[in-house]
């Protein structure tokens, strides 16, 4: 009887919500719930952290204590000046309200209007291989060997500093890119003597060309005689050269054996 009754007064708690029982299936389900949110908000902090240029760059944001020191390094100096001609391109890129900018061959970003008209320059010191983007409306000055890209405004002011993160093969693919465009312009830098091909690279170039609606147009010729394409081909001919001679040294050999 008291067993009964004893029985009955537990299942009415039960019944009537004073005593929950949880379900095994309910608290596994929870867990990865917890875990899945914390992975999202990783995922968001990331998406903040890393942020992508429109040439599909993409950056973190340095804000380690280092960061002065590399900047200050390539010594970068800002010029308003009316901009230097003659030297040979290394990099350049289109923004998206169609500004032009240059990396030249002699240490020194310029930036241009449409027009080809200088707004402003960079100079810095480099001994290894350096490029520019655009960041929105800011330039971009890139250093291959140290993977670092700093911003800076149109008053030369430092904006940012990053480390490039990707893609793996960003400096061929991005920064080396032959062809860029902007609206109905597409722009091409060549050589008089090298391919037009986007695919084939030189150390520099000494012709930016730009094709829109009116046609084709050279809005920027370099001084350089000698440009990427001609050096290109005789490094290759003068290699062919010393081949030759070396074949020619050991079929002589042969022969005087020979004989």
């Amino acid at each position: 009887m008291i067993r009964s009754l004893f029985a009955a007064a537990v299942l009415g708690i039960c019944l009537s919500g004073g005593l929950h029982m949880a379900d095994p299936r309910s608290l596994q389900c929870g867990q990865p719930a917890r875990r899945h949110e914390d992975a999202a908000a990783q995922e968001r902090m990331g998406e903040i952290a890393t942020e992508v240029t429109d040439a599909g760059l993409e950056l973190e944001k340095r804000t380690d204590a280092k960061a002065p020191g590399d900047v200050g390094r390539f010594r970068i100096r800002y010029s308003a000046g009316r901009g230097h001609k003659g030297a040979a391109i290394r990099s350049y890129d289109v923004s998206g309200e169609g500004r032009i900018a240059i990396a030249f061959s002699d240490e020194r970003i310029g930036v241009y209007d449409r027009d080809m008209n200088c707004l402003f320059e960079l100079f810095f010191e480099e001994t290894g291989a350096y490029g520019v983007l655009w960041k929105g409306e800011n330039v971009l000055f890139l250093d291959h060997r140290s993977n670092t890209a700093m911003e800076y405004n149109d008053r030369g002011e430092l904006m940012n500093v990053y480390r490039i993160k990707g893609p793996s093969n960003h400096w061929f693919e991005i920064v080396e890119e032959r062809m860029r465009s902007c609206g109905e312009d597409v722009y091409l830098c060549t050589n008089r003597y090298g391919s037009d091909n986007r695919n084939v690279r030189y150390g520099s170039y000494t012709i930016l060309k730009r094709y829109g609606p009116s046609g084709e147009e050279i809005i920027y010729r370099a001084d350089a005689r000698i440009d990427g394409g001609l050096w290109g081909a005789l490094v290759i001919g003068g290699f062919a050269l010393a081949a030759g001679a070396v074949l020619w040294m050991i079929v002589s050999g042969w022969r005087r054996r020979l004989s």
